[in-house]
């Protein structure tokens, strides 16, 4: 290892051509077992897959082997929107930056940047819970 970073793998297990496909972490796959563990217990020491397989979630497809550490994350992720990212993009005239509008920046960041296991959206970005009405059901 040195002192060069590594991605957690287990290296208990033969690797697989490439280690960044969902299958090696689902059943069958070389990385099923370390998956089930990091599900059961990561949670404990504050760690929480990002891209989960929750079919009502938007933005990036699954990526079991993406792991965010929750108390880092949040305020980083606050951080980022409170950037002006628009502006910062379009004033570095980057090839392309006409279509970074308001609008495509506001649609990127709901179905992209927030379509992460709902535990790592900090509460201020979260989208309000609707009031439930507590007369509903009720007889007159």
């Amino acid at each position: 290892m040195g002192d060069r970073f590594e991605d957690m793998v287990d290296h208990a297990v033969s690797q697989p051509d490439s280690l960044l496909e969902a299958r090696n972490y689902h059943k069958g796959g070389v990385f099923h077992k370390l998956y089930n563990w990091l599900r059961k217990n990561a949670g404990q020491y504050g760690f929480y897959e990002v891209y989960t397989s929750d079919p009502k979630r938007t933005g990036f497809a699954e990526e079991p082997w993406h792991w965010s550490y929750k108390t880092t994350s949040i305020p980083l992720l606050d951080q980022f929107y409170s950037l002006p990212i628009d502006r910062l993009l379009n004033d570095t005239q980057l090839r392309g930056s006409k279509h970074f509008t308001p609008s495509f920046w506001r649609r990127y960041k709901r179905d992209w940047v927030l379509g992460i296991n709902p535990v790592l959206i900090p509460q201020s970005l979260r989208e309000p819970v609707p009031a439930q009405d507590t007369n509903a059901g009720a007889s007159e």
